[in-house]
């Protein structure tokens, strides 16, 4: 009789068990938001481009509704990351801002052309004859395109270890997707690890001198934010908090400290991820991007939430000397040593890779 009672009591759990998860599903198809609630395109100029629209129109760009927990929580957090396919690429897209952000910037181009906090976006900004005037005399005189976005500024087919820039449509940029996050690769084999490791030295590298005009400093540099690619290949897939030098600046314009490297300072506790702007931009160079990798994502100061113990951690006995250039890198000695630090310790790297046949 108890057992009967038992076996009642679980078919009515599992019935109100499969009910939930129908009203759950039901839900979440009428909340998941389309691809034209997304792309507000009827707010262009005030977006960021169109040259995606065709492809939309035509049905080719689609939201993955259930492929992905993270985009569901993305939504309710209103961080305005998804996943979709184009055709038959698997792709991201960003809405560049989290949507009280977004409501923010459309209630001020709508009190600058003295409409209210509420209008239609697209009459306020032609209605601002002089800053469309002034844009379009600032591209002319720069005698180029007017540079927003870093992986546009930064194409991933010139070698910069970013996600692939696809275009965009009104207020949705599609970029491709980069593959699994560096968080999925904690306990992969020490190696495996160690060529991460040279790829974030190198990186730190091209975004600080490579590029011939500017100097990129990653301000949110967390694991999550990076991810890998089928071969291996290390991409950062999150550009959306970037401080951008201007290494050429007119000369008036300078600071005094201008011509002095920019070291930052190092703060002894898990996961703190502290900078300040000011000090980066009064420089014409700064360690900020090797202190980033080498404190925050190697280095045993790293997320513990994230990372724990650091993306080379369990380092092998025989390579001790990896551990003490990645200390050195993120707690320097002198001013200068963190530079120093970060160029031995690729060196290092690569000759461990390449003894063990790995292509560096």
């Amino acid at each position: 009789m108890v057992g009967l009672q038992w076996k009642r009591r679980a078919r009515v759990m599992l019935t109100l068990l499969s009910a939930s998860v129908c009203l759950v599903m039901l839900i979440f198809c009428i909340w998941w938001p389309s691809v034209t609630d997304l792309i507000e395109v009827e707010k262009c100029p005030a977006c960021y481009g169109v040259s995606l629209c065709p492809a939309i129109t035509r049905g080719l760009l689609t939201v993955d509704t259930f492929g992905s927990v993270a985009g569901f929580v993305n939504i309710l957090g209103s961080k305005n990351v998804l996943f979709g396919m184009l055709g038959n690429q698997k792709v991201v897209l960003k809405k560049l801002g989290h949507a009280k952000e977004l409501v923010n910037l459309d209630s001020i181009i709508c009190e600058e052309a003295n409409l209210g906090s509420s209008c239609h976006v697209n009459e306020a900004i032609w209605q601002q004859g002089d800053l469309i005037h002034s844009i379009r005399q600032h591209v002319a005189n720069q005698g180029g395109g007017l540079l927003l976005c870093p992986t546009v500024v930064l194409p991933e087919q010139d070698g910069w270890p970013v996600a692939k820039y696809l275009g965009a449509c009104g207020r949705v940029v599609v970029e491709e997707y980069a593959g699994e996050m560096l968080t999925s690769y904690h306990n992969a084999p020490w190696l495996q690890r160690a060529n991460f490791a040279y790829q974030l030295l190198i990186a730190a590298h091209n975004f600080t001198d490579s590029h011939p005009l500017f100097g990129f400093y990653l301000t949110d540099i967390s694991a999550d934010n990076i991810a890998l690619d089928s071969h291996g290949r290390l991409r950062f897939v999150d550009l959306e908090n970037v401080i951008i030098v201007d290494r050429n600046a007119p000369v008036e314009d300078r600071p005094l400290s201008w011509n002095v490297p920019h070291v930052s300072e190092t703060y002894d506790c898990d996961g703190c991820f502290a900078f300040s702007a000011q000090a980066i931009c009064s420089h014409s160079r700064s360690d900020h991007n090797f202190y980033a990798v080498c404190q925050h994502l190697l280095g045993p100061l790293a997320a513990p939430d994230m990372i724990p113990g650091g993306l080379l951690h369990d380092t092998p006995p025989a390579h001790a000397h990896i551990v003490e250039l990645v200390r050195e890198c993120s707690e320097p000695r002198d001013p200068s040593g963190r530079f120093r630090a970060a160029h031995k310790l690729t060196i290092l790297l690569a000759e461990v890779l390449q003894k063990h046949s790995y292509s560096v």
